[in-house]
């Protein structure tokens, strides 16, 4: 944990209150586990469709291909955060943050 949090620290700015990672899937575990400061997640579900132009720019066309990514991808974040392991974190949906 220490190395890897040496290589990480380097791209952020310790002198700031708060460090806020765009993509959490991964890092949630980590970053709860290190505490350099006070941590609290907060972790923005989208809609799976909104992902859709994404995953066709990469070679996956079908629909149910980018579903099962998604799905699999917050199976993973929310068992993680069932466990009891994270202690502070909120999960909102974007959609439910911005006007159309």
């Amino acid at each position: 944990g220490e190395e890897l949090m040496q290589q990480w620290s380097e791209y952020w700015n310790m002198t700031q209150h708060y460090l806020i990672q765009k993509t959490p899937f991964m890092d949630v575990e980590f970053l709860e586990r290190v505490k350099i400061v006070p941590t609290f997640h907060a972790i923005v579900m989208r809609h799976p469709l909104v992902f859709s132009k994404f995953f066709a720019s990469h070679g996956l066309n079908d629909p149910v291909d980018y579903l099962l990514i998604w799905l699999d991808s917050w199976a993973h974040t929310l068992r993680l955060l069932s466990t009891g392991n994270v202690e502070m974190y909120a999960v909102v949906t974007y959609e439910s943050l911005v006007r159309y």
